[in-house]
């Protein structure tokens, strides 16, 4: 499965016992920004709000490789 999948999920975790720990962390972090973002915009905080989406984005642009798109 390494050689034949070295990017997968599966592999990430025989490769990194933390890795399953790690991704849940991150998940665990935008939940929380995304948590309060809404509460910005709910407040009729708007441009607070949209900054936060468009930093957001700026974030996940970094972290999504060509690889990850195909």
């Amino acid at each position: 499965m390494i050689n034949n999948y070295p990017n997968s999920d599966y592999t990430q975790i025989i490769k990194d016992p933390n890795f399953a720990n790690a991704v849940n962390a991150k998940k665990s972090e935008v939940e929380a920004y995304y948590t309060q973002t809404y509460e910005l915009y709910t407040a009729s905080n708007y441009s607070q709000a949209l900054g936060n989406c468009n930093e957001a984005l700026k974030n996940i642009r970094r972290t999504i490789t060509r690889q990850n798109l195909l």
